[in-house]
């Protein structure tokens, strides 16, 4: 079911990116700004998620989450509710393969919160 949009060596670096910032919150310390591990889309539509984390306790995605309304922002979001968003056609949110992170998730959401959307089309070595 979902879980084929995520593969199981993504899943696994997701699981440790959340790991790694329990342990640096535990210890009272700013946690890691990883580059986003992997890019959740909906084709017929403009939501875009780039997320860095998982938290298997909960079944939530920790990332960028941008529904295309013009207000990206950083949280959580439930597999449940990935599910439950349906797009035209009854399309369903997908995993973009090709997708390679630059840059930090909080660059991305810095530059998405001046754009009012999340960019992820980018040329290096141009």
């Amino acid at each position: 079911m979902f879980y084929e949009l995520i593969p199981a060596e993504t899943l696994e670096r997701l699981k440790e990116n959340y790991r790694k910032n329990l342990a640096r919150e535990r210890e009272r310390l700013a946690p890691i700004d990883f580059r986003p591990v992997l890019k959740l889309w909906l084709p017929t539509g403009r939501a875009i998620w780039l997320v860095t984390e998982y938290d298997e306790h909960t079944k939530s995605l920790f990332g960028l989450c941008d529904l295309g309304l013009g207000f990206p922002e950083l949280g959580y979001i439930s597999l449940d509710e990935l599910r439950a968003i349906v797009g035209p056609c009854g399309v369903h949110a997908d995993r973009d393969s090709t997708f390679i992170a630059w840059r930090t998730l909080s660059e991305y959401a810095e530059e998405a919160r001046c754009r009012g959307y999340i960019e992820t089309f980018e040329t290096k070595g141009a």
